[in-house]
């Protein structure tokens, strides 16, 4: 068994050719998002990831992240990936991995273990089909606490025009994070800080402002630029250019009065004005509005946790 930060560029290509092995036709995995979300990412856990292999082949691995700059709750740790080699399974190796990287994350202070749902995730949780896993998971005392959908809309129109305001600037950046700050989660922050530090200017961000006052917001992706968000992870799947939108919000004072509608027709239309053929949605529980707007289910997942007596 190795240590993942140690073995994580020498076996990254056969990681992804697992992957898609196994999960490729429905959830295409590209080497520039593995390096992104799985090797870049400052939250991966050194200790507690680990490679199993076989001679010179990649047969078992587990992810682990953990609240690298106390932004979120350092007591919690997430499962990024488990995955082992079919040809392999049956043997023990998951149970080990999983066994191992419990141990480790406790032992630093982890009560609660959360299976995806990480800072650059690929999953918010287990596809619900997967029903072997869910139980193997629930054998070693994962509770399956919530479930949420993707949603999909292949056929995106929008009559809205959208003015230059509409487009966060680079320099009103700080009203953004004053906005997010004061009304959102610490993960949308998070987000938005990471997509300026990252090179971003402004432009994926949709706005509706009120006397040059942010009131609403929604996030767009297109492409790998200034990163891959996870809305638009499994771009492959699609023909065409696959849009990303979420995540969104609007200020309290401002809610019951169809802003949010607004902001995602506004949204619809930026991605449109970029050749964008498909939208996607990741990660929501709002299935009538995003059905009122033309979407369609697409994939659903349970979230799964664990909690630790310490």
């Amino acid at each position: 068994m190795h240590l993942w930060e140690d073995v994580k560029q020498q076996y990254s290509d056969q990681i992804c050719i697992l992957w898609n092995r196994i999960y490729g036709d429905r959830f295409p995995l590209r080497k520039s998002l593995f390096q992104q979300n799985s090797i870049e990412d400052i939250h991966v856990d050194a200790d507690a990831s680990r490679l199993v292999t076989v001679g010179d082949e990649a047969v078992g691995l587990i992810i682990v992240k953990r609240d690298h700059y106390n932004r979120f709750q350092r007591s919690q740790a997430w499962i990024h990936l488990l995955m082992v080699d079919p040809t392999y399974q049956h043997r023990g190796i998951g149970s080990k991995l999983l066994k191992q990287a419990e141990a480790t994350v406790v032992n630093m202070g982890a009560s609660e273990i959360v299976i995806g749902q990480d800072p650059y995730h690929y999953f918010p949780g287990v596809p619900a089909d997967q029903n072997a896993i869910k139980k193997w998971l629930m054998k070693r005392g994962y509770t399956n606490v919530n479930s949420v959908s993707d949603y999909v809309n292949t056929s995106p129109q929008s009559e809205r025009k959208l003015d230059t305001e509409n487009i966060l600037s680079s320099d009103e950046k700080g009203k953004l994070f004053s906005f997010l700050k004061a009304y959102f989660s610490s993960r949308w922050l998070y987000e938005a800080e990471e997509y300026f530090l990252k090179g971003g200017s402004g432009s994926a961000y949709v706005i509706i402002k009120d006397q040059g006052e942010i009131i609403a917001f929604c996030k767009t992706n297109i492409g790998e630029k200034p990163l891959i968000g996870s809305n638009v992870n499994w771009s492959q799947r699609f023909t065409g250019i696959l849009g990303g939108i979420g995540p969104l919000g609007v200020h309290p004072e401002w809610r019951k009065m169809k802003l949010g509608r607004e902001i995602v027709l506004l949204a619809t239309r930026h991605l449109l004005n970029q050749g964008v053929g498909s939208i996607y949605i990741d990660w929501t529980e709002l299935h009538g509005f995003y059905r009122s707007l033309g979407y369609t289910s697409i994939e659903t997942y349970d979230q799964f946790k664990k909690t630790i007596e310490i």
